[in-house]
């Protein structure tokens, strides 16, 4: 569906350019062509978002493991600029909370974000995302969420995360060989899960203005890490303990 992008604006000179503490071209971030052995699976259950009265605060379902909103404030995603592709840099105190904050970052490069707002008669949006690691479980939740602006035309202005499964040794992922965020689960091919609600609206070209397309997710210099003790006393985010790096193909 063409929904009248355009090419990528010049950025401003206060966006975040730093890559674990050197630039983006160093860490060799050419476009590869990306598969996943791994399957997400959508899930057409959806939830209905009633309208409420002025003041009044919705009652969620079930305590959310993590979520991540368009009005939140600092913005806990940026961009790192790329010769040919965008890399999104997303964060947050959880790890699941980074990657829903990388959902919201993969709508902002395709439309102004700033003008996403919460549809009380929209039907919630629901799926599952699985993957034998954290890497191919992040790509399959981009992945169906690019999937649902591409198809269907839904934006998210709030991404919440219900379920979340990691077989993973959490102090692993602040070692600089990122490996074990590699590994799979020995006994299961799918041990990574994850399901999310994702409330917000229909896309609206003269609302949302046209960003630049978004061709597909890619696995190239992908990382997922956690802050090592020795940042600690130097960050002066103090969400910004779980990171994330996705480059998308444009």
């Amino acid at each position: 569906m063409n929904w009248g992008f355009r090419s990528l604006p010049k950025r401003s000179s206060g966006a975040d350019l730093s890559f674990q503490g050197s630039t983006a071209s160093e860490h060799g971030l050419a476009r590869v062509p990306s598969s996943s052995p791994s399957v997400s699976v959508r899930d057409d259950q959806s939830e209905k978002l009633e309208p409420l009265s002025e003041g009044v605060e919705r009652a969620e379902p079930i305590s959310p493991v993590a979520q991540a909103s368009v009005f939140d404030r600092p913005r806990k995603f940026a961009y790192l600029d790329h010769t040919a592709d965008v890399m999104i840099h997303a964060w947050s105190s959880c790890l699941p909370g980074a990657f829903a904050q990388c959902l919201l970052g993969l709508y902002g490069i395709m439309l102004n974000i700033e003008q996403v707002q919460l549809c009380p008669t929209m039907d919630a949006q629901t799926w599952t995302a699985e993957g034998h690691d954290l890497k191919s479980l992040l790509y399959n939740f981009l992945e169906e969420g690019l999937y649902r602006f591409h198809v269907d035309g839904f934006v998210a202005a709030r991404v919440i995360v219900d379920e979340w499964q990691a077989p993973i040794d959490d102090t692993a992922l602040a070692e600089d060989d990122v490996g074990a965020a590699e590994a799979a689960a020995p006994d299961q091919v799918n041990a990574f899960r994850m399901r999310v609600r994702a409330y917000g609206e229909q896309y609206d070209r003269l609302k949302h203005e046209s960003g630049t397309e978004v061709k597909a997710i890619t696995y190239s210099a992908m990382t997922i890490r956690r802050r090592r003790l020795e940042e600690a006393s130097t960050e002066t985010d103090p969400d910004r303990v779980y990171q994330v790096f996705v480059i998308v193909d444009i």
